[in-house]
């Protein structure tokens, strides 16, 4: 008769906090105490403290997980069960994702199917309100009144580094070529 209760166990603490060495537990709580502290203020000093020892709580959290992490690996040569278990440790996470329950994850259907339904009713929308127009957007505005391109000079090796260099600093994961190999390969072409 009584209602289900579940009841988590604030001994355990979070997973970060499996692997953390003292000194970054309290770099931690410090950092919590000053950021407290700054919003409760709102004080330039107190947020430069809080900003300081956020670096150094961060610095101290890594230093821990790699101590962490090379010390697993160490300990991997115990046997073959140890082992597996470090790895399986240090490559998976215990935390499983929260499952939709059947009403939700309908719900979240519904919602996505209506966000592309409103998407594809906007096209046509827009569609038939271009159809009606006299003037088709796609068009140029008018006809070519220059010279025609009847004949290609060639270029120059100046012209084409000219046009490389003008080429922003940018790079595609597409672009397996990056802007200073172009310039090399043209200038030893």
């Amino acid at each position: 008769m009584a209602p289900v209760k579940t009841v988590t166990c604030k001994a355990c603490g979070k997973p970060i906090n499996r692997f953390l060495l003292p000194d970054a537990k309290d770099a931690k709580r410090t950092r919590r105490r000053l950021e407290r502290r700054w919003k409760h203020t709102g004080d330039e000093q107190d947020r430069r403290a809080y900003h300081r020892q956020c670096r150094r709580a961060n610095r101290l959290i890594n230093e821990s997980r790699r101590i962490n992490y090379a010390d697993s690996i160490a300990d991997m040569t115990a046997g073959s069960k140890k082992r597996w278990a470090s790895v399986s440790e240090l490559l998976y996470t215990k935390d499983r994702v929260a499952k939709f329950s059947e009403a939700d994850a309908l719900k979240q259907c519904h919602t996505i199917s209506a966000f592309y339904s409103k998407i594809s009713r906007m096209n046509d929308v827009i569609a038939t309100r271009l159809t009606g127009t006299a003037r088709d957007p796609h068009s140029h505005d008018g006809p070519h009144a220059g010279h025609l391109l009847d004949l290609l000079l060639p270029v120059t090796d100046d012209e084409v580094m000219q046009m490389i260099s003008s080429i922003p600093t940018k790079s595609s994961p597409m672009d397996f070529c990056p802007r200073w190999c172009k310039r090399v390969f043209v200038v030893t072409f």
